[in-house]
């Protein structure tokens, strides 16, 4: 694949975090223009991230069955309709209808994206190629609190918005020209049947687990148990159907890709630091805004360097990956990531801005470390035949980590303005709520290195093994 068609593929990823960092940007001005509270204005960005999930098997079984480049094409025209529709939005409710369209779009673009990438790449370059990818989600990450700091402070929340729609006609343009074809590689003996009501199943169990999470405080115990009964028959019903259904033999979302001790791990830790990224974009900007007073284009500059450094150290972990094991790579970086986050729980009045962007700096070369080599560690260990699928899969894992992580933010927000004092002013909910969302990332990346250290290789280590089973009597 050329240089220039596989930048077709990478402005996918360029654009859809130009969207999720300038709207986390934007959120402040948003709830001040529509006097919305953190429990709503989560879903400015948890109704885009909770469809595109939900619509991501979708993408993976038609990848299988249509042309990517087309498909990859499509996903970048509705993403920059969305775009449109949301900045014009006279409402919060339209505001959501088009996050939901954008989130359609955004779909096709993540699973064609990761598709064309196990598509054109061999498995020995997928590794650079996938740290070439997530560079793009970095340098996305860059522009995005720039060019929204700057837009905001002059033109509104809306302008976050705007500056998309140029930048996604470009793309979509380009897709249609440069883009090769690249018609499907059937590997289910011939099979060319869609599963629609697997995919039913799949959106209803996404979106009650998600709704449960995210508003059961607000909706009370019944309405919750019913969303977690909702979630559990639909995830039943999905497992169930694709092992028997009549599509077991092309299901919408192949269970095998999760079989294995490697390819869980690998699923879970992606989706952990997808979940940790967000909690963070979410947080942070908030508590600048409304606890420490910073302007817009402060809370831009500050939140640059973790989006620097994703760029500067996703293709360095894709190539040390490919070379020194992917294993050793990955639990460098989520080590690396873990620290910064334990550090900022005590983000507060007293720790100076630089010092905020510095840790922010390390948590990002820490993801941009470990997201590729993974990546192509879960792409190497899928199946036979079914890379394709197994990169929408991490695509899903992906998005599903990202919801989760804006939800559970959410939700921390809320647990911390139920502990702060009554009449005390709304900047001590804020400060209250730091410790509790970055220890939780602290925690889950942590655990995340736990994990990750059992897949790099715990039985080839008996000395500290057997170190271990002796027991202090022995020592």
């Amino acid at each position: 694949m050329s240089w220039l068609r596989f930048v077709c593929i990478l402005c996918g990823a360029f654009l859809l975090n130009i969207d999720t960092s300038a709207v986390s940007v934007a959120l402040p001005d948003l709830g001040r223009a529509t006097g919305a509270g953190p429990d709503l204005l989560q879903w400015v960005l948890s109704a885009n991230l909770l469809a595109s999930t939900c619509f991501l098997p979708v993408v993976g079984r038609l990848a299988e069955l249509w042309d990517l480049k087309w498909l990859f094409s499509a996903g970048v025209a509705v993403f920059t309709a969305g775009a449109a529709g949301a900045a014009w939005s006279a409402g919060f409710g339209w505001l959501m209808v088009s996050r939901v369209v954008q989130a359609v779009g955004a779909a096709f673009i993540m699973g064609g994206a990761m598709s064309a990438i196990a598509y054109a790449f061999p498995a020995d370059g997928r590794g650079r190629a996938l740290g070439l990818n997530v560079s793009a989600v970095g340098l996305g990450t860059i522009l995005g609190p720039l060019l929204a700091g700057w837009a905001v402070a002059r033109w509104g929340w809306r302008s976050a918005l705007w500056i998309q729609v140029p930048l996604g006609m470009a793309a979509a343009a380009a897709c249609c020209l440069f883009l090769p074809a690249m018609p499907p590689r059937n590997r289910d003996g011939g099979s060319r049947r869609f599963d629609p009501l697997g995919a039913l199943l799949f959106f209803l169990a996404m979106a009650a687990m998600v709704l449960a999470l995210a508003q059961g405080p607000r909706w009370g115990g019944r309405v919750t148990a019913g969303l977690v009964a909702i979630a559990g028959v639909g995830w039943w019903g999905f497992w169930r159907w694709t092992r028997r259904g009549p599509c077991h033999t092309a299901p919408l979302l192949d269970l095998r890709l999760l079989s294995g001790r490697r390819l869980c791990i690998g699923h879970v830790t992606n989706a952990a630091s997808y979940l940790c990224t967000l909690l963070v974009q979410f947080t942070t900007p908030l508590y600048l805004s409304e606890a420490a007073g910073a302007p817009v284009q402060e809370i831009g500059w500050i939140l640059e360097p973790m989006a620097a450094a994703l760029a500067v150290a996703s293709p360095f972990g894709g190539w040390l990956g490919d070379r020194m094991g992917r294993e050793r790579v990955c639990l460098i970086g989520m080590a690396a990531a873990a620290v910064s986050l334990v550090r900022l729980t005590s983000l507060g009045p007293g720790m100076p801005h630089w010092q905020v962007a510095a840790w922010l700096a390390l948590f990002g070369a820490g993801i941009g470390v470990f997201q590729p080599p993974n990546n192509a560690a879960v792409l190497l260990d899928a199946p036979a035949g079914r890379a394709e699928m197994a990169g929408v899969l991490v695509a899903t894992v992906r998005s599903f980590g990202r919801v989760s992580g804006v939800t559970v933010a959410a939700l921390l927000f809320q647990l911390a303005a139920g502990l702060t004092a009554p009449g005390s002013p709304p900047a001590a909910a804020y400060q209250r709520a730091v410790p509790l969302e970055f220890g939780t990332a602290a925690a889950v990346a942590g655990l995340s290195c736990v994990l990750l250290w059992i897949r790099a290789g715990w039985g080839r280590l008996p000395r500290l093994r057997a170190w271990v089973r002796s027991g202090p009597r022995s020592r």
